[in-house]
């Protein structure tokens, strides 16, 4: 994942579960922070995490350390045609994780993204029955916060 480092941040709320092996962890607090162009299109990383994690220097750090619990950090392009994320990499810290910190793609996605206000709302879910290395991971969050500058 990018640096995405440097900038103001601010958290937004999010809603919802973040289960692995039916393990729920609590996540109460989502920041976007821009991340490199992703095939020149833009590309934001989505922050989801127990503790506040707005002032951490480095947003691909956040999920290799336990200072901010349970984390969920996904990267996502926007396509400049339709309007729809598409997420290209994510990022899991739980307590049920075997594979702490471990990241991979195709696991998470966005819908029902709608940007409004410089806010940015939607889902991040996992489709029924999936897996990451071989443990059960179901995640439906709701979520709302301030697109960045």
């Amino acid at each position: 994942m990018a640096a995405c480092s440097g900038a103001t941040r601010f958290n937004g709320s999010v809603d919802g579960s973040y289960r692995i092996d039916g393990q729920n962890a609590k996540l109460a607090f989502v920041f976007i922070a821009k991340a490199d162009p992703w095939d020149g299109k833009p590309t934001f990383t989505f922050v989801f995490s127990e503790k506040d994690a707005t002032a951490a220097k480095r947003v691909d750090s956040i999920v290799n350390t336990q200072a901010y619990g349970s984390v969920l950090t996904l990267m996502a392009y926007k396509d400049p045609q339709t309007g729809d994320y598409h997420v290209i990499n994510n990022a899991f810290q739980h307590p049920a994780l075997k594979t702490p910190g471990a990241n991979g793609t195709g696991t998470v996605s966005l819908k029902n993204i709608h940007e409004s206000n410089n806010e940015l709302s939607g889902q991040a879910y996992t489709d029924p029955n999936s897996t990451f290395f071989n443990q059960a991971i179901e995640i439906d969050l709701k979520f709302k916060a301030p697109l960045p500058k």
